[in-house]
């Protein structure tokens, strides 16, 4: 209704009846207890209180948007903790080429490894289970995309 400037132009653009908009508005306006817009011959504009809440909503509306961003850029992995544990046989030899591969793909990704002795490994906090899920996930994805590239 804000930008619209009248409560026609609202529903018009809402697709929302000039009734249910009306009634939206003197709702909101009990509950601030003053009133948000000053009505006009040719419309209305918003009071001093009006835009505050004006300016909060559109704040809220862009915090919204802002954290569906980063769920969705964490679930495809744009963005990203990994955590490693393995024996120290891989932290020379195969995880740092693996992990740079990674990386280059989804620069925003941070990763954090233990190693240790097999026994080591599963008993710290990152686990033995999540290192083999990771090292699964990885051999994956290079699996397919050796066959990709076969392929093509």
């Amino acid at each position: 209704m804000a930008r619209a400037g009248s409560l026609a132009a609202a529903s018009e653009q809402l697709h929302v009846a000039v009734s249910a908009i009306s009634r939206q508005i003197a709702k909101l306006e009990e509950q601030a207890g003053t009133p948000l817009f000053e009505r006009m011959p040719r419309g209305m504009i918003l009071t001093e209180a009006g835009e505050l809440l004006a300016q909060h909503a559109r704040r809220a509306l862009m915090d919204g948007d802002a954290v569906l961003d980063e769920i969705s850029e964490m679930h495809a992995l744009k963005r990203g903790n990994v955590r490693i544990g393995c024996t120290e046989g891989f932290t020379c030899c195969f995880l740092p080429s693996v992990m740079a591969g990674h990386y280059r793909e989804h620069p925003r990704t941070r990763f954090a490894m233990r190693s240790g002795s097999p026994a080591q490994v599963e008993r710290s906090s990152i686990g033995w289970r999540a290192a083999k899920s990771m090292w699964g996930s990885l051999s994956r994805r290079r699996h397919r995309r050796r066959s990709a590239s076969n392929t093509a």
